[in-house]
């Protein structure tokens, strides 16, 4: 075909002649489309431009594909390392159902709020037995875990009172009035 004169036709509009290098370039710069006819001397017919030249949609750079992969590898690893943390923080920050596990998140997240600077938590699982909910709706949640800071590792049970709030559909840190015990009180259990 290399040194052969085509015509090309879109609709009822004839363009000519061209060579095969030239429909090419007119291809890449999107001026010939898929429903484009072409005819060149020994056809009985118009045919479509398929047959001699490959268009279609533009393949994307390779720039584009591992963009697209760093940016699906980060958001992974993320989610591998901090996805069980995140989901839990988001429920300790934002559960406000009047139930004993919603007292309890909520209480987690005020334990984990009162840590001091470089001591981390690890939470043991939450058990509807540790949780005494009243007809005040008020509650005393007893939340366990392992500290771990600059002294090394400790088992460590909290206190925390809670106020459930029904306008607000909330949680919040309680202290009774007659008492001057604060709404979280830890307790250090020994080894």
């Amino acid at each position: 075909m290399k040194g052969e004169i085509f015509h090309i036709k879109n609709g009822d509009t004839q363009r000519g002649p061209y060579t095969l290098e030239h429909i090419n370039h007119l291809a890449k710069c999107g001026m010939i489309k898929e429903d484009t006819l072409f005819w060149r001397e020994g056809m009985e017919d118009w045919e479509p431009i398929t047959r001699i030249l490959r268009i279609g949609r533009k393949k994307l750079p390779s720039i584009f594909w591992k963009i697209i992969l760093g940016v699906t590898v980060t958001i992974s690893v993320f989610l591998l390392l901090f996805g069980r943390v995140t989901k839990e923080a988001w429920r300790e920050l934002t559960s406000s159902e009047f139930t004993a596990e919603g007292a309890w998140w909520r209480a987690r997240g005020l334990v984990r709020e009162q840590l001091p600077k470089g001591e981390h938590v690890e939470f043991a699982t939450f058990n509807p037995k540790e949780v005494k909910i009243d007809d005040k709706r008020q509650a005393v949640v007893q939340v366990s875990g392992r500290v771990t800071g600059p002294q090394g590792q400790k088992p460590t049970t909290w206190e925390v009172k809670l106020l459930y709030n029904p306008e607000r559909s909330d949680w919040s840190s309680w202290a009774p009035s007659e008492s001057s015990s604060p709404a979280l009180r830890e307790e250090i259990e020994s080894n």
